[in-house]
């Protein structure tokens, strides 16, 4: 019988799941058919896997989330939080400067950190991300959108005029935020026109060229918006692997011609109805959240522009058209280029599930960045979606698998404590700057030290870890010196220092450790509590018999002691640092 060549086996998108379907065989019918193997029944969905799921779409799970959790599931949960409304930073930051303005002089029993000037800087900001933490209901959001401020930074950090400015930052957070859970062509237009983005990486007053006088285009939001937003510095394939030439070398995304070329698209942005600056863009601070950016034509490059020439995504922008156009027409080829779907993919994965994710894995979420299902591209919500439902990200057997995890963020560690004990849950007021430590945290919100992160993405840390191959960003930011000084940080939060109180006696950011004193008594029990609230129930059975040896160390009637101390094992445990 003649007929027409199958694969091996044929893969078919239905439902937002891969079915597999067997090639057509023929059989003899009168053979004795086989038993059809049974299809096991999905894992039921428990509290620690409601809570390891929250370690990685959220900052950890108050308690009061796992029932619900559980009872809908990850994907409805999903659901419910895009519809959410955007927990904003803005707002706060606008409260303290507004406060500073009309007040003269200022109270010294202010609840928040004086500002240098009129404008408040990053210390009321943490504050304020610290509060959309407690108290924001979306939370996949401001997971995600503290994802995206570390691939699209922008930092307080040696930058006089941002530090001082502490309401553009929020709002440049807030944009994130925003379009987390949309469409990336959005965001990045979002990014490329907002003034803490352009003031940060100097396309803001933009000049085109003037050869006669030696002057071109400022090139360094060209070459970071390429190099760190989109496609990154090498080719890639689907699956996010380097692709290579005939000799055996990584193929470079770009060129300086590039970066020439797109320089010319990000000219002529200046301050809506503000002149334009002849002093070398200086201007006084309240014009970066007073004003947005808009496109003054006398100064934008309107001639012909090519980018990624010479490769089968070489994309022509033509001459005459506006600026904002040829902005727009920049940024859709960055997004539609085939290495940003598996370089922001892979990067999502890497911050919120493994730092080490398959290629299988990258391409699956790749493919679904390329199109949602429904044609449309850079879907984020569908991305992140697919990242946290996927089967490297849910399957239980993947906490023993050796290539699988990732060190946690050390803010992300704060936070999650943050919300396991309710801190400052009863404090409306509460205020993180006066907990500032980033020494011993090595990250605090908007203070990376420079456009690159606080840590590399490919950072493979000396020792085991490297010598396995294995990928280890945030080990970067840990040594000896940061592993004593947060553990002892730690230690502060949770017995000192997150109980000291303003002049006027209201609790500055209190824990509530009321369901943990009543198990005070039975250190196994207390110490199962912290297993699943800081360790996705993954603790050890060494480390569960520290936290008990701990508490049987103290008087039975020291109730405080007992808590404080296994809360403190618990939070500095590997099992806690180390997402599974």
């Amino acid at each position: 019988m003649n007929r027409k060549t199958l694969p091996d086996t044929l893969v078919q998108q239905s439902g937002g799941q891969n079915r597999v379907y067997l090639p057509i065989v023929e059989r003899d019918n009168s053979a004795t058919p086989p038993t059809p193997t049974p299809t096991p029944a999905p894992e039921p969905f428990a509290q620690a896997d409601a809570a390891r799921f929250l370690s990685q779409a959220a900052f950890g799970a108050a308690p009061e989330d796992l029932a619900p959790l559980v009872t809908v599931g990850p994907a409805a949960w999903m659901s419910q939080q895009r519809a959410l409304p955007v927990s904003r930073v803005r707002p706060y930051l606008e409260q303290i400067r507004t406060d500073v303005l009309t007040n003269d002089p200022l109270p010294d029993t202010v609840p928040y950190s004086r500002p240098v000037n009129d404008f408040a800087s990053t210390a009321n900001l943490s504050t304020a991300w610290m509060r959309n933490i407690v108290f924001g209901p979306d939370q996949l959001r401001q997971r995600v959108a503290w994802c995206l401020s570390q691939i699209m930074v922008v930092s307080f950090n040696s930058v006089a005029r941002l530090f001082q400015n502490g309401v553009v930052m929020a709002d440049y957070y807030d944009t994130l935020a925003q379009h987390a859970l949309g469409n990336f062509r959005e965001l990045l237009l979002a990014v490329s026109l907002h003034p803490a983005m352009a003031y940060f990486l100097s396309s803001l007053g933009n000049e085109k060229a003037d050869p006669i006088n030696n002057q071109y285009p400022d090139e360094n939001y060209a070459r970071e918006v390429m190099q760190l937003f989109t496609i990154g510095l090498w080719e890639l394939g689907p699956d996010g692997e380097q692709q290579r030439d005939t000799h055996s070398n990584p193929i470079p995304t770009y060129d300086n011609t590039d970066v020439e070329e797109l320089a010319r698209v990000f000219t002529g942005l200046w301050f809506a109805g503000k002149p334009w600056p002849t002093d070398g863009a200086n201007f006084p601070s309240p014009w970066l959240t007073e004003y947005a950016l808009a496109m003054f034509e006398t100064q934008h490059d309107r001639g012909a522009k090519t980018i990624f020439h010479g490769k089968p995504w070489q994309r022509s922008l033509p001459a005459g058209v506006n600026g904002i156009q040829d902005i727009t027409a920049a940024v859709d080829a960055l997004v539609t280029h085939p290495n940003t779907a598996p370089f922001i993919s892979k990067a999502l994965i890497k911050f919120l599930v493994t730092s080490n994710p398959s290629p299988a894995y990258v391409k699956r979420v790749a493919d679904v960045f390329v199109d949602n299902g429904a044609g449309v591209r850079g879907d984020l919500f569908a991305v992140v979606k697919a990242i946290l439902l996927d089967n490297d990200a849910r399957n239980r057997a993947q906490v023993s698998n050796p290539r699988h995890g990732k060190l946690q963020e050390p803010l992300v560690r704060v936070a999650r404590l943050v919300r396991a004990f309710h801190a400052g849950k009863t404090t409306p007021d509460l205020q993180f700057w006066g907990l500032a430590k980033p020494g011993a945290l090595m990250q605090w919100p908007a203070f990376s030290p420079s456009v690159f992160n606080f840590f590399a993405p490919g950072y493979r840390h000396l020792g085991l870890l490297a010598k396995n191959g294995l990928i280890s960003p945030e080990f970067q930011i840990l040594n000896s010196v940061s592993v004593a000084s947060s553990s002892n940080m730690f230690a502060e939060f949770v017995d000192t220092l997150l109980h000291q109180r303003l002049a006027g006696g209201t609790p500055r950011f209190e824990f509530d450790f009321t369901p943990e004193r009543a198990l005070a008594g039975d250190p196994d029990a207390l110490a199962d509590r912290l297993n699943l609230l800081l360790c996705n129930g993954l603790m050890g059975a060494g480390t569960h018999q520290r936290i008990v040896d701990g508490i049987n160390g103290l008087l039975a009637s020291d109730v405080d002691s007992r808590v404080r101390l296994a809360v403190w094992l618990a939070a500095v445990s590997p099992e806690a640092a180390v997402l599974r």
